[in-house]
């Protein structure tokens, strides 16, 4: 699938996994649209970075809890580039709870931001016309949806909800939109972490190829799901074998 022309929309592109997606599109000659919420400096920052590609960028600033107004940005986002070929669901919060301790609050805002959501954006785009496999979408996931329990308990459940709609709406929507999932292990560290050497060699244990990993893996697996056109409803997971002793 080429990326010359096409136009890619990514939530929670400011930052993160979500910036150096949007630099592999904007690299690559496709049109960036940069969602974010909070993080209008470093979005702002990256357009100014993605223009140089010579490729048309745009920020839009949406807060994906209220998804009526999400719905809206990626219509307006359509009828700003004519026509949207990439959807990435990159947003996410990451924040510890457990069965017994969440609120309604959390519940909701989890599922807003990782399930109810994308959904909705996956609808919105794919209501646009495709024909001959234009249309790909991409879900960032987590490596521990494979886990029957958590510390961050409304955000997996929330995670493993968005692992089931990839592949729902990978059937759904071939042959002209394929859809897939990354999971993504140790690559970044938390925010605010501690980088000790105590805490690589905490996380470097669970590991089964006892190291971190780096967003160009991220890119790379990203970069093999749209070139390879044989596939839909496939979830990678990048995350140096952690998923096998998690």
């Amino acid at each position: 699938m080429k990326l010359k022309g096409k136009t890619a929309f990514i939530t929670g592109a400011a930052k993160r996994i979500g910036a150096e997606m949007a630099r592999y599109f904007a690299q690559n000659g496709a049109n960036v649209c940069i969602h974010y919420n909070n993080s209008e400096s470093e979005a702002l920052d990256l357009q100014r970075e993605l223009l140089k590609f010579r490729v048309k960028v745009k920020c839009y600033c949406c807060d994906l809890l209220n998804t009526k107004k999400a719905v809206v940005m990626m219509q307006t986002a359509i009828s700003d580039f004519g026509k949207i070929e990439f959807l990435i669901n990159s947003a996410s919060i990451f924040k510890k709870n457990s069965i017994l301790k969440t609120t309604e609050e959390e519940f909701k805002r989890d599922f807003a931001i990782h399930t109810r959501t994308p959904f909705f954006l996956i609808q919105t785009f794919a209501n646009q016309r495709f024909v001959e496999e234009e249309g790909f979408i991409l879900n960032i996931l987590d490596k521990n949806t494979v886990r029957k329990s958590s510390s961050f308990t409304t955000y997996m459940l929330s995670k493993k909800s968005l692992q089931e709609i990839t592949t729902f709406a990978a059937v759904e929507f071939a042959p002209f939109i394929r859809v897939n999932s990354i999971s993504p292990g140790f690559i970044l560290e938390e925010e605010g972490a501690s980088q000790t050497e105590e805490y690589y060699a905490k996380k470097n244990a669970k590991i089964p190829l006892k190291r971190k990993g780096d967003i160009e893996d991220i890119i790379k697996a990203l970069d093999f799901l749209i070139r390879t056109n044989y596939i839909t409803g496939e979830n990678i997971r990048v995350d140096g074998g952690s998923f096998l002793i998690s």
